[in-house]
């Protein structure tokens, strides 16, 4: 997801005529990735390291994708250790006290 989201960065800096105005992104440099919604680019998510504000005019995060990926996935993997993976579905989520059982 790093790479694929770097190529959409340095692709994007290309084709809105940003280049040399942010950082280049090279191996073992800190990143940022979002998911992102359709957008005419067809990128489904972009790294970065500082956010450029013409980027605002042309993609939108895709929350929900966001929160699912980096969020749920990671928690859903601590909960099937503790065996409380029904905590992850729906109805389970309007009542946090279950976790804590």
């Amino acid at each position: 997801m790093h790479v694929k989201g770097v190529a959409n960065y340095r692709r994007l800096l290309r084709l809105l005529k940003l280049e040399g105005k942010y950082e280049e992104i090279f191996d073992d440099t800190k990143v940022k990735v979002l998911y992102v919604k359709k957008n005419q680019f067809n990128f489904d998510s972009i790294a970065f390291i500082r956010w450029p504000a013409e980027f605002d005019k042309v993609l939108q995060i895709d929350m929900p994708t966001q929160i699912e990926k980096v969020f749920i996935h990671k928690i859903a993997g601590l909960l099937q250790v503790m065996n409380k993976t029904e905590l992850i579905h729906q109805k389970a989520k309007t009542n946090i006290g279950l976790f804590f059982r």
